[in-house]
């Protein structure tokens, strides 16, 4: 009797652990949200036919006969007449546009949806699923990580995803940004883990060499530190020194060096040093007309980042509404708390690190952003188009598109907005000298078939990238399942 009901508790128990392992690897299976579908492959490959070319360089549509891809690459671009070719999957372009996907330049995957504080903060675990297709969803299909995502470990993989360039934790200073933020607006002690996971903090005046050398030596695309003593006002931040020593460390070990500035200051120490990329646009202060000089000169690429202060403002009758894409790929709870009551519990606010009086000062922000973008697109510094979704009131995929509308609102030429999404970055991130590099972000042979097409021409509006029919990314073709939302 108690050999059989032994047996009968080990036989429960033995399929009690087989349901929790099998559960476990449903959850961790890849996910789908359901935005987009995979619509055919270019095993054998691809003609995209009758189609007018955005290039990724020149002001012009270019009329083509049909453009190739066999595996991840353009292999072909046919001027007038087609091959016979009865293997590869032919797609119908009658005379739409065909140009290459975007590229988004600060992301920040695993983190809130785009809740704003007054929305009281995160209310579920991320969708990471949905993240990764919504850029696909926009034509997104690369992104540049601005940090590592926290919730990596616990969360699902996802079954379409856009191509990551990778970065590790942030050269940072103790107690500074993002640190003091994430105490604040993440429970403890999920804020202790994140902070762990996010930075390597040092002392100012007493960066570890060691340790920056470990960091560079990962398996990442780029090394990025945090210089910026206004998130929250006043936090320590790292110094000259420490930023021209981490420069070093980093780019005699071949990667590139992504500075976080705050102010006019911070970017050109960073500049100066030999950062690669600034991430933000400067958002406390106006560069000086000799400033804009010394940054052309340096070629130091910085990325718009218009948003990050706008969100203060998203909602309100004044400002700007929310795109059809953003509706589209907005979290209904997250679009719900921009439409709901805010006044009442922004005046109720309690911060230790960011006051009433520091929420006053966003606004500012905002227009000092707009300010900066003009004056160094008007002087020739080089810019690529970067949004830092993760953050509060942004959209994955949908609030990059808002981003080339909001540059081209700040008279930036479309040609020159749509290269700061393609050409521009895609020189940046194609360092790969077995195909001499820099063709990522066009449409040429042997560029990689990063692709979107289009019924609208961006180059007269920008606007019409929220209407797209097929993405082409890794050798597959996607296209929308859920429809573009219309009205305001």
């Amino acid at each position: 009797m108690k050999r059989k009901s032994f047996a009968r508790l080990f036989v429960a128990t033995t399929l009690s652990f087989l349901t929790l392992v099998v559960g476990a690897a449903v959850w961790m299976s890849p996910r789908t949200a359901g935005l987009i579908a995979e619509i055919g492959n270019s095993a054998n490959g691809v003609i995209i036919t009758n189609v007018r070319l955005f290039d990724g360089h020149e002001a012009r549509l270019k009329p083509v006969a049909g453009v190739r891809v066999d595996g991840e690459y353009i292999s072909d671009i046919y001027e007038a007449v087609l091959p016979a070719d009865d293997r590869a999957l032919v797609i119908e372009g009658q005379g739409r546009v065909l140009m290459p996907s975007l590229i988004d330049f600060h992301v920040h995957f695993g983190m809130a949806d785009g809740q704003p504080v007054w929305g009281g903060g995160p209310s579920r675990i991320p969708d990471l699923a949905r993240q990764n297709e919504s850029f696909l969803y926009a034509g997104v299909t690369s992104v540049v990580l601005g940090s590592v995502n926290p919730l990596a470990p616990f969360l699902p993989s996802s079954l379409y995803e856009p191509n990551r360039y990778e970065t590790g934790r942030q050269v940072v200073a103790e107690e500074g940004h993002p640190i003091l933020m994430l105490r604040e607006l993440v429970p403890w002690p999920v804020n202790d883990y994140f902070a762990s996971r996010l930075t390597l903090p040092f002392a100012p005046g007493a960066v570890d060499e060691a340790a920056v050398r470990a960091l560079a030596a990962e398996d990442i695309n780029h090394v990025k530190l945090i210089f910026d003593d206004a998130i929250p006002w006043g936090a320590p931040r790292l110094t000259e020194e420490d930023v021209a020593r981490v420069s070093g460390i980093v780019h005699a070990a071949g990667k590139p060096l992504y500075v976080h500035p705050g102010d006019r200051y911070e970017a050109l120490v960073a500049a100066t040093a030999g950062a690669d990329v600034l991430m933000h646009t400067p958002f406390v202060d106006p560069f000086l007309p000799e400033d804009l000089v010394l940054l052309a000169g340096a070629g130091t690429h910085f990325v718009t980042t218009s948003q990050i202060w706008l969100w203060l403002a998203r909602g309100l009758p004044d400002a700007p509404g929310f795109s059809d894409l953003e509706r589209t790929l907005m979290p209904v709870p997250v679009r719900d708390a921009f439409m709901g009551p805010r006044e009442a519990a922004l005046a109720s606010y309690q911060s230790p690190h960011f006051s009433t009086s520091y929420l006053q000062r966003i606004p500012l922000f905002d227009q000092m952003v707009e300010r900066n973008i003009k004056a160094m697109y008007q002087a020739g510094v080089p810019l690529v188009a970067g949004t830092d979704t993760g953050v509060p009131g942004l959209t994955y995929g949908a609030s990059l598109v808002f981003e080339l509308e909001r540059l081209q609102g700040f008279g930036m030429a479309p040609v020159d907005v749509l290269r700061a999404a393609t050409s521009v970055p895609g020189r940046l991130l194609d360092r790969d000298p077995a195909r001499q590099g820099g063709r990522l972000g066009t449409v040429s042979v042997g560029a990689p078939a990063e692709l979107i097409l289009l019924p609208g021409n961006p180059l007269e509006d920008v606007r019409t990238l929220q209407q797209l029919d097929l993405v082409f990314s890794g050798g597959r073709v996607f296209e929308r399942v859920i429809p573009l939302a219309r009205g305001r």
